[in-house]
């Protein structure tokens, strides 16, 4: 059984070969070198943003056509499939999060780097436990985000 990945258009399966598929929303212009990411300084700078509830430098870090996954998208805006698309759906998720959350602090526990993307796993409001997963394009933004939580009571 072979895998379909919807931005690699050769691993269709064999009976959708040949049909028409639109490239993904976060395909990267071809022959880009990608710019190199610090993983650390990313981290740092997202923390402080986020800890500063400076809404623009929080944005600052994402690509135009970011795609991010989230529970907390599925409590604050009610979209059951918990995915918004593009920094205007996120922004304003992130101010009505900045709003709902005044104490809202994030203390790093570990990151994990890896091949244009990485995991940041921190204390987040309430004292939940957050992991995301965040990949990078080729600008060094973050175009994808699947966030997890403890268990929200």
């Amino acid at each position: 059984m072979s895998l379909y990945y919807p931005e690699d258009p050769t691993s269709l399966p064999p009976e959708l070969a040949g049909t028409p598929h639109p490239p993904a929303a976060t395909a990267e212009p071809p022959h880009t070198e990608p710019a190199p990411v610090d993983f650390s300084a990313v981290a740092r700078d997202w923390l402080a943003a986020w800890n500063a509830h400076d809404l623009e430098g929080i944005l600052a870090h994402y690509a135009e056509n970011i795609v991010f996954t989230s529970p907390f998208v599925q409590r604050l805006t009610g979209r059951p499939d918990g995915v918004l698309h593009g920094r205007g759906a996120l922004r304003d998720y992130f101010a009505r999060g900045l709003q709902a959350y005044p104490d809202l602090c994030f203390e790093l526990i570990h990151l994990l780097p890896g091949v244009r993307s990485m995991v940041l796993e921190y204390r987040s409001v309430n004292d939940l436990r957050a992991a995301e997963f965040m990949e990078f394009d080729h600008r060094g933004r973050i175009r994808r985000v699947c966030a997890h939580y403890t268990p929200m009571a």
